[in-house]
């Protein structure tokens, strides 16, 4: 079991299909395959074993997905990074995911990290043919990539998934993927991003193509234009404030717009059905147990804050302070039970006791069930505010400034204050700036 099984898969049975394209050319599932083999040649040429950490810090999308891929096909456990990542974090990263090696361009990076370093290598260069195929190995149970963030008081907190247990998470997304073979998959996730590499390893699973040209262009299924567009809200937002004739032709004719990351509110769903498709689902998940629950048109544009049903393989409960499940529709904190789901962090005991228990992931999330089993995902518990001793969510002064109209985007957060304790400040946006409007504020 390797997760370049699935692209493997594709090259032995549809092997002249286009599987990859890219500003610097494209690539047919034979090819992607044998692309992703040399490159993991080159890997073992340089020195990399399996089982050995290896820290990806390259800004080139399709060369950090593909050289992902290449590290996985050997066994060798990855991390990937941006380039804004500071020293100090992989400083703390680097020895606790056992790194070994760095494959960047940057240079000085390895240096400072005291790690010999790997160029990495163009994926369309002729000097890649100087390098040998080599299988992929049988890892289930191994690592196959390291997610770092941060953990509580500070500690970094790393996420460890095996070659198995990302697989599981992958395969269970066939309940909620609605797009086909003849698809092409673009994300504006980077593919530093764990989620980018999911989406686009779920490609692979369906038979689709991935697309990493730039800018991308949108359209039907059955040309080379991008068909199935993953995105964050923020990414959807940066594309609605430009004018209709800079974002592109063919948004209409896509089959599916996958949104997730954050809170995507009904009224931004509402404005992608009119100024963008109807063709919509948004999904809640995490980093540590895939996709777990996911909503599509028409449901997808009937309630705020509405994610959907728990997939076919995934358990949701919603818990009260006492671990007592709530009643329908009563709001408390989400746990699950899903078969991508990791049981335990890297280098955080504290923050893996908290989120992980008898068999439940706790994400520190809040949210509700309603009596067909939709899931409400309200934010994060970590938000709350306390003010004036009351228990006051973010997510509820959002959606009070909302509901004032004409307002676009709104983001509340909290200072420290001697009397309030906490007090809120928000940021807005207005959809039309006003002097009225203004003085609301």
């Amino acid at each position: 079991m390797n997760i370049t099984d699935f692209v493997r898969n594709v090259a032995q049975h549809d092997a002249d299909r286009i599987g990859l394209l890219d500003n610097a050319g494209q690539l047919s599932f034979a090819q992607y395959y044998q692309v992703v083999s040399r490159i993991a040649g080159y890997l073992r040429a340089q020195g990399v074993a399996q089982d050995d950490g290896v820290l990806l810090r390259i800004d080139d999308e399709a060369t950090h997905f593909l050289h992902f891929l290449a590290c996985a096909h050997i066994g060798a456990v990855s991390m990937s990074v941006s380039a804004s990542v500071t020293e100090k974090k992989l400083r703390l990263w680097c020895p606790l995911a056992n790194t070994k090696w760095a494959l960047t361009y940057a240079e000085g990076a390895a240096e400072a990290l005291e790690l010999p370093q790997i160029q990495p290598i163009d994926p369309f260069s002729t000097a890649l043919s100087n390098y040998p195929t080599v299988d992929a190995v049988d890892v289930a149970d191994s690592l196959v990539t390291i997610v770092p963030g941060s953990g509580s008081t500070g500690n970094p907190k790393l996420i460890p998934l095996t070659h198995r247990i990302m697989i599981a998470g992958i395969e269970s997304a066939r309940d909620w993927i609605t797009y086909e073979r003849n698809d092409i998959v673009h994300t504006f996730v980077s593919s530093t991003y764990l989620s980018a590499r999911r989406r686009l390893t779920e490609a692979a699973m369906i038979g689709s193509a991935v697309s990493f040209r730039s800018p991308i262009v949108v359209g039907a299924k059955g040309s080379d234009l991008a068909s199935v567009i993953y995105a964050t809200p923020s990414h959807i937002e940066q594309l609605l404030s430009l004018p209709v004739a800079a974002r592109g032709k063919g948004w209409r004719d896509i089959t599916f717009l996958g949104m997730g990351a954050s809170r995507c509110p009904l009224a931004l769903r509402e404005r992608i059905k009119a100024e963008l498709t109807e063709n919509l689902a948004v999904r809640y998940g995490t980093n540590e147990a895939a996709t777990l629950t996911a909503c599509s048109a028409p449901e997808v544009f009937s309630a705020d804050e509405i994610s959907g049903q728990a997939l076919a393989s995934v358990t949701i409960e919603i818990v009260g302070p006492d671990g007592a499940p709530c009643a329908v529709g009563e709001t408390g904190e989400i746990r699950l039970k899903a078969p991508g789901q990791i049981d335990s962090y890297l280098g955080d005991d504290d923050a893996s006791a908290k989120a992980f228990r008898d068999g439940w992931f706790y994400p520190r999330d809040r949210g509700y069930l309603n009596k067909d089993g939709q899931l409400f995902h309200l934010g994060r518990i970590d938000d709350m505010m306390i003010v004036y001793g009351m228990n006051v969510h973010p997510l509820e002064v959002e959606n009070g400034l909302h509901a004032l109209g004409n307002v676009a985007q709104a983001i509340v957060v909290s200072i420290p204050d001697q009397v309030e304790q906490q007090k809120p400040v928000a940021m807005v946006v207005l959809e039309q700036d006003t002097p009225q409007l203004r003085q609301a504020f």
